[in-house]
């Protein structure tokens, strides 16, 4: 299902992935524009996306908290058995750039810091990207089977803490160390990398947007307009 994402970044998705409006960046600061040309020019090569996916039947969910999974494995979390009481099944993703954008942005730091930061900004954009496209075509295998999607839930989210999401995520997909890999503070490696679950339902409304749980949703300078439930928008 993955073995080709088609990643289009523009150097206006660079910008806001750095927090900044393209708008305002255009008038005042147009060599940033050119510095996010110049990243995506140079760093499109560097890409190589990887996606390890897993999809299991829900057995039940005991008075929503917590869902039995086949295989004997329990996610245990009172908000999302809430948010996926309506869940069939739940597919557990991880997805990742590789480390060459993280090795570029480091490279040109000291030498280059504004070409740095570019480079920095269209990793996360590319990620963004990926993730995206995984989750709409876990939606469009759903949509063959009269079933819908949830919006996207992440380890770190309100009220699924990052060591508990990030370990019960690892524990179910076993990653290969190769691909992504956790550290002692639960960050992945490569950095460029986003873990997430979706639950996969026949009622399941699009009324959320995966930044109404985000814990930085009032300060957030990475919030593009959102055009659907599987725009991310947030720093990797």
């Amino acid at each position: 299902m993955f073995e080709f994402i088609p990643i289009t970044i523009t150097p206006e998705m660079v910008l806001r992935s750095q927090g900044a409006d393209p708008a305002i960046i255009e008038k005042r600061s147009p060599i940033l524009l050119e510095y996010a040309k110049r990243a995506i020019e140079e760093g499109s090569a560097l890409l190589k996306p990887q996606v390890v996916v897993r999809t299991l039947m829900v057995q039940k969910i005991d008075h929503h908290k917590c869902i039995h999974l086949e295989g004997g494995s329990i996610l245990e979390n009172t908000f999302l058995a809430q948010q996926l009481n309506l869940a069939q099944k739940i597919s557990f993703i991880i997805c990742t750039i590789g480390d060459a954008i993280d090795e570029k942005a480091s490279a040109l730091y000291r030498l280059d810091p504004v070409l740095s930061f570019a480079f920095d900004g269209f990793g996360i954009a590319a990620i963004d990207i990926v993730a995206a496209h995984v989750c709409e075509s876990i939606g469009e295998k759903a949509n063959k089977e009269s079933l819908r999607t949830s919006i996207p839930y992440s380890p770190g989210m309100v009220r699924w803490p990052l060591e508990e999401g990030q370990n019960k995520i690892f524990s179910i997909l076993n990653p290969e160390p190769t691909i992504v890999r956790l550290t002692p503070s639960f960050q992945m490696i490569p950095k460029k990398s986003t873990s997430m679950l979706l639950g996969i339902g026949a009622n399941f409304k699009h009324n959320q947007k995966t930044c109404d749980f985000c814990a930085t949703r009032e300060t957030c300078r990475f919030k593009p307009p959102q055009k659907n439930p599987f725009s991310f928008g947030s720093k990797v």
